[in-house]
C-alpha cells in the first residue's frame, strides 16, 4: 500500500489538475478561481490568521476534474497555498487516494474532494472532505449559495481550523 510520502510524490500541482480538464471543465474552475482572488474573497481577519499560521503543512487532496465540488473546491484550497506559501498542496486521483485515505481515516468511501491535511512530518492532523461545514450543517439556501460559488471562503475557513487546532494542541 502506498504512503503519504509516494502519493505526495505521484500528485499533480494546481496547473497540472487545471490542463487535465476539457475545455468546459477547465472554464467551470477558472471561474470559480477567479472569485478567490478578489480582494473581498476572505475577510480581514481570516486574511491575517493565514498570514500568522505557523509550520509547514501539505494539503494532499483527492480530486477529479468532472466534480462539480472539486471545481469549486480545489481552487479555494489554491487560493489558501498563494496566500501561504508554508502550505503545500499535491492533487491525485480518487484511484490512487482510496486505500491509504480508508485506512487513515477509516472512511468507506472516498468523496471527493477529499483533503487530508498533513503537518511537516507528513503526520495527518484532519481532512476537509465534500464541502464546507457550513454547507453540510446549513439549510437549502446555503446549499444553494455553496453550488453558485458563494461559500468558498467557507473552505478556507475549514482548513485554516484545522491547522489551528493542531498548532493550540502543540
Amino acid at each position: 500500500m502506498a504512503d503519504f510520502n509516494t502519493l505526495i510524490a505521484l500528485g499533480v500541482d494546481y496547473p497540472q489538475f487545471v490542463s487535465q480538464g476539457n475545455d468546459e471543465q477547465i472554464q467551470h474552475l477558472l471561474r470559480e478561481q477567479a472569485k478567490t482572488e478578489r480582494t473581498s474573497f476572505l475577510t480581514a481577519a481570516l486574511n491575517a490568521e493565514i498570514q500568522g499560521l505557523e509550520g509547514s503543512y501539505t494539503l494532499l487532496v483527492a480530486a477529479e476534474m468532472w466534480c462539480p465540488d472539486c471545481l469549486r473546491n480545489v481552487p479555494a484550497f489554491q487560493a489558501l497555498c498563494r496566500l501561504a506559501p508554508n502550505i503545500n498542496m499535491r492533487i491525485i486521483t480518487r484511484d490512487q487516494a482510496t486505500s491509504l485515505f480508508r485506512q487513515q481515516f477509516g472512511v468507506e468511501k472516498v468523496s471527493i474532494p477529499f483533503a487530508a491535511i498533513l503537518d511537516s512530518d507528513l503526520n495527518p492532523i484532519g481532512t476537509f472532505i465534500e464541502r464546507p461545514q457550513s454547507v453540510l450543517n446549513g439549510d437549502e439556501q446555503t446549499l444553494l449559495a455553496y453550488k453558485q460559488g458563494e461559500r468558498l471562503a467557507d473552505t478556507v475557513e475549514d482548513i485554516v481550523a484545522v491547522i489551528r487546532q493542531h498548532q493550540q494542541a502543540q
